[in-house]
């Protein structure tokens, strides 16, 4: 992606969610983020903050902020994270845009590496351990940016959940939770 490398499919692909779960290995249950194309993706399958989380989301999209958003009635409980949540981000990069606007769905992302192990940051390092069983893999050069920052949209308040590249001044007493979505 545009900030680490990540594992992707289509997010309304339950194989590509499993084989994403495959790939980072143990019991993988913590939630996955997905790129979209612009918020109007995201709002297809989350409902819109408000508040002064509405305001957070248009102040820092596009760009490395993960929004973890109440998931819409239509989307698979397999798919939500705690409290039947889903977590996007609305990527930089010309050609995720692109991408994911011709998928014409969000891109499930999640940082390339297995579970508890940092992660991978150059092509050679993912082809070394991951390479037979990826069906593409892209060159992004050396990409060893902070993983997004993490902000739970849900409430009128936003919640900070993961500090990642992006600074938003929150309250202090905004605490980490160990139910954050892995990934770029």
């Amino acid at each position: 992606t545009d900030t680490i490398y990540g594992f992707s499919g289509r997010f309304d692909s339950p194989l590509a969610w499993k084989r994403i779960r495959d790939l980072k290995g143990s019991d993988r249950s913590a939630p996955m983020l997905s790129l979209v194309a612009g918020p109007e993706m995201a709002f297809q399958y989350a409902e819109p903050p408000h508040g002064a989380s509405y305001e957070i989301l248009i102040k820092y999209w596009p760009g490395p902020l993960t929004a973890v958003l109440r998931a819409r009635p239509h989307v698979p409980t397999e798919f939500c994270g705690p409290g039947d949540t889903l977590s996007f981000r609305w990527a930089v990069s010309p050609f995720l845009h692109d991408l994911i606007t011709g998928l014409g769905e969000p891109l499930l992302s999640t940082s390339a590496n297995r579970t508890g192990e940092p992660p991978l940051c150059s092509f050679e390092a993912i082809e070394r351990s991951f390479g037979r069983h990826l069906n593409a893999l892209v060159d992004g050069g050396d990409l060893r940016g902070r993983a997004s920052t993490v902000v739970d949209l849900t409430g009128n308040q936003p919640i900070l959940l993961r500090q990642g590249s992006l600074l938003i001044p929150l309250d202090e007493e905004d605490a980490s939770d160990p139910g954050t979505p892995e990934g770029p």
